[in-house]
Formats: structure tokens, sequence, C-alpha cells
């Protein structure tokens, strides 16, 4: 996100800009798995409009946080929502030998719109569980 900072900026880059030799990741994992107007916020910044982010951003997202990226309430419409895969296929893919293909793949789907990953149902079984308990 530090680059954002630098576009349309008459000052120096950054270090990290000037260095050539740094390697960009292949992807952002963005937990959106509860709805908070700070993810809100940040989201919207990293996936959508003018200052987004230049790699990947895979949103790891819950029912109902699917269901608001899917509404369009957050980009306003302007980006297309593919189906959430789930969190195993995406972790199984990155350790295969198509994990290569499948990077550029996410690239391509990106500049439509983010990738929407669904998380493991134990994680939803841990939260349910925990306010169970604090209720």
């Amino acid at each position: 996100q530090h680059h954002n900072r630098h576009r349309g900026s008459p000052g120096p880059e950054c270090e990290l800009c000037r260095d050539k030799s740094s390697r960009r990741p292949d992807f952002i994992l963005f937990d959106f798995a509860e709805s908070t107007p700070d993810q809100l916020e940040l989201l919207s910044e990293l996936a959508f409009g003018t200052g987004r982010s230049p790699v990947p951003v895979v949103v790891l997202t819950s029912p109902e946080t699917e269901r608001l990226l899917q509404s369009g309430e957050i980009d306003g419409g302007s980006s297309v929502m593919f189906s959430a895969i789930s969190f195993d296929n995406l972790i199984g893919t990155l350790r295969n030998k198509r994990r290569s293909r499948f990077l550029r793949a996410l690239s391509v789907i990106y500049a439509i719109g983010p990738i929407l990953v669904e998380p493991p149902s134990a994680m939803f079984a841990t939260r349910c569980e925990h306010l169970a308990l604090t209720a």
C-alpha cells in the first residue's frame, strides 16, 4: 500500500520503491470474516477504486461478509464477484505444481474483482462456540 502514497506525488520515492531487488508478494490475504467499519474502509482502499493494490487481494470471507461483497455496497457494484473458493482448495493449489499458473489466474481474476475465499468451517464453529459460552 506504500506505493499509493507516491502516486501523483512530486516528492522522492521511498526506499522500498527504489529497491528493485525487493520481491513483490504473490497476493494479499485479507481477513474479512467479520465486518467492522475499519475493515470496510481498509478493504475498500486496498481492493477497490483508483488506489487499489497492484497485488491481487484474496479476501477471506464469512457468509455474512460474502453477501455484503456480492451486494455491491462496498464497491458501488463496479466489480464482478465470483463465488468464493474454499480455503482448502486455495492452499492445495498453492502447494502443487500448478502454483505458477494459478497465481497468474489470480492476477487475471483480480483485474475484474477481488478473489473471495471461504474459510474452513472449523473457523466458524470455534467462533460460534465462543459466542455461546460468553452469551
